[in-house]
């Protein structure tokens, strides 16, 4: 009986992956072949290309056991290494059934936080479970299409083209569908696809070859592609922000808080170094330091509504970013109040302007734009029009003092916000600033709502004994624990939460993303925002 349409797959060639140009699989390596059971197999050629490559192992005493079913767990390992996924060993398991020791968790936890990875329930996974035709079927669909939605038809009307049609699960006929149709798996010479028998080790070599003879290289992907991933500096020295920089691996703009407005008419810029846009150059990367009104509304109103101070005031700033050096400025004035809204545009133009001469780029902080008190004083679509970039502040949906609990900044929420800035720009103006913070919510005993800010490491102590639900509504973790009689509440903020919050974002095409703030996170999350980029890179059917 042949598999998976075999007789095509062995005329494969491949000739790019996820880890830069590959050469074409090659006879050659069957001599070399580190397995002495496979010479009879039709994947022979497969299994010894992807071994070279790292994808697949044996089980140990030089065999590879080829006819022998898969479990779950090998599979999504192996899929994952095919398509270029990093491991990610989150502080926050996905799956009650797959301990944080075992050798696949950072498989299972890279896989399920960029989508592709589900479990047998809400929190189970079957690590060992043999997995079984359709569901191989449905994950590799999902790995090869970031955007994937499932074939138009129903379940029920879609018209699976397999004598066994029938006896596929009502989820999964739409994927195997697919799977046929994208090429990736065939059904067998009877025109049998066998939906509940499980997939061997030697027809996941087959299938992971056609997966590879698809993935894009990231290296292929043109420079001009690069995001803006810009890092706010607050409550770090110097020294331990450029340390998390570096470290991220992903920060590419620096935004240390380096501009004030102050009552003398001059701006404060006392803790500016050049050093540090120095160290930048030298690693690629830009600096645009903040500039605020430390939500001064009086102060700010009297620099804004004159047009002498105005102009001075971008004078200023101007004479500094070329005195440090840097690229651009990041202009954060919050708490501004409506009737400063002509103003505050004029100034953004007239800084800009200027700004544009000496080449630099300027940006500006933005909280979402739903037409409430708190957005009232800035023309949205006006301020695109002169600025580089508009930045959208995506956090404090329940802020401290919110009267009631609730998440940072839920999926929802950060969705309709990114669309309320793209109704009035283009997406390529648009910067998604993302929290790197979370709240412990409670209740003090006279029935006020309490909050306490946590940095990411902060939260993974404080809920080192607490119960997680995922709450798929928000795109998070919801924590519980007791402390001194009282319930305190967490939605948490994660490697998957932000990996869902990134992927939207690039969906929707924006220029960058921010982070507030650099030394909130924990290392993790930089692995699994990598991951979803090099995913929605490299996948396309």
């Amino acid at each position: 009986m042949l598999t998976f349409g075999w007789k095509k797959a062995l005329g494969v060639v491949l000739t790019v992956g996820v880890l830069g140009q590959l050469s074409p699989i090659s006879t050659a390596s069957a001599a070399n072949s580190p397995f002495s059971d496979i010479e009879q197999s039709y994947a022979k050629q497969q299994i010894n290309d992807l071994y070279q490559r790292g994808i697949v192992s044996g089980k140990g005493a030089g065999l590879y056991d080829p006819i022998a079913p898969i479990t779950r767990e090998e599979f999504v390992s192996m899929l994952g290494r095919t398509i270029g996924l990093q491991p990610l060993p989150s502080t926050v398991s996905s799956f009650t059934d797959v301990s944080t020791s075992s050798w696949s968790y950072p498989w299972i936890q890279a896989g399920n936080s960029v989508g592709i990875v589900g479990g047998v329930s809400a929190n189970q996974f079957a690590p060992a479970a043999q997995i079984s035709r359709e569901e191989a079927a449905t994950l590799l669909v999902r790995a090869m299409e970031s955007n994937y939605t499932a074939a138009s038809s129903s379940a029920a009307t879609i018209h699976v083209p397999f004598a066994d049609a029938s006896d596929a699960s009502g989820w999964a006929k739409p994927y195997v569908y697919d799977a046929d149709r994208f090429g990736l798996m065939h059904g067998d010479d009877d025109g049998e696809f066998r939906p509940r028998e499980p997939i061997t080790r030697e027809e996941t070599a087959i299938v992971l070859a056609r997966i590879l003879s698809r993935v894009v290289p990231v290296s292929s992907v043109p420079s001009g592609e690069e995001q803006v991933q810009l890092g706010w500096q607050f409550g770090e020295t110097d020294q331990s922000f450029l340390q998390k920089v570096e470290a991220s691996g992903t920060i590419n703009t620096l935004s240390p808080r380096w501009f004030f407005l102050q009552e003398d008419d001059s701006v404060a810029h006392a803790g500016a170094d050049k050093s540090m846009v120095e160290w930048a150059h030298q690693r690629g990367k830009k600096v645009w330091p903040l500039v605020g009104n430390h939500f001064n509304q009086q102060l700010s109103h009297l620099y804004l509504s004159q047009p002498a101070q105005r102009q001075k005031l971008v004078s200023d700033l101007i004479g500094y970013a070329q005195q440090y050096g840097v690229d651009g400025l990041n202009i954060d004035f919050e708490g501004l109040i409506g009737s400063d809204r002509a103003d505050f545009t004029a100034f953004i133009q007239e800084l800009s302007s200027a700004a544009h001469v000496q080449g630099l780029k300027i940006s500006v902080d933005l909280p979402p734009n739903f037409h409430t008190e708190i957005s009232a004083a800035y023309d949205y679509a006006v301020l695109a029009q002169s600025a580089d970039y508009l930045v959208l502040m995506g956090y404090d949906e329940h802020w401290n003092g919110s009267p009631r609990a609730g998440s940072v900044s839920s999926l929802p929420w950060l969705k309709k916000g990114i669309d309320s800035f793209l109704a009035a720009m283009p997406a390529t103006k648009v910067i998604v600033g993302l929290p790197l913070y979370t709240r412990d919510w409670y209740s003090a005993s006279s029935g006020k709502t309490l909050s306490q800010e946590l940095t990411l490491p902060q939260q993974t102590t404080r809920l080192a004994n607490a119960s997680y639900i995922w709450d798929a509504s928000v795109g998070q973790y919801v924590a519980t624990y007791q402390q001194k009689g009282l319930t305190h509440t967490v939605w948490v903020e994660d490697a998957r939460s932000l990996a869902l919050k990134y992927s939207i974002a690039l969906d929707r095409g924006v220029a960058g993303v921010a982070y507030w703030r650099i030394g909130g996170e924990t290392v993790d999350v930089w692995t699994s925002l990598q991951n979803v980029w090099r995913y929605k890179k490299v996948s396309s059917l």
